[in-house]
């Protein structure tokens, strides 16, 4: 893995059900011949949601967290997911 994640940080952030959800996610792209390593991982704090990003060379794993109700949501994109919104947020082409 590239990219080392403090996961004690994270159980400081997010309850520990997510933690394992990341770590399994984390060990399965870890584990498949067909992904890369982890290229980023980042954590936004922000007033009333947690956002929590892990990339690679063809997927994006987003994370959600909202305090307030305790919640959490998961979204999977991939990278042509992700030009496709970019370039639809910025106009088009």
């Amino acid at each position: 893995m590239a990219v080392e994640i403090d996961y004690k940080a994270l159980e400081k952030l997010v309850p520990s059900d997510l933690v394992e959800k990341i770590k399994e996610k984390v060990d399965s792209i870890t584990e498949d011949p067909y992904l890369s390593d982890i290229q980023k991982f980042e954590i936004q704090d922000w007033e009333n949601h947690i956002m929590i990003g892990i990339s690679t060379i063809s997927l994006i794993y987003v994370y959600q967290y909202n305090k307030r109700y305790k919640e959490y949501d998961i979204k999977r994109l991939s990278i042509a997911d992700y030009w496709f919104i970019k370039d639809m947020l910025e106009g088009g082409k």
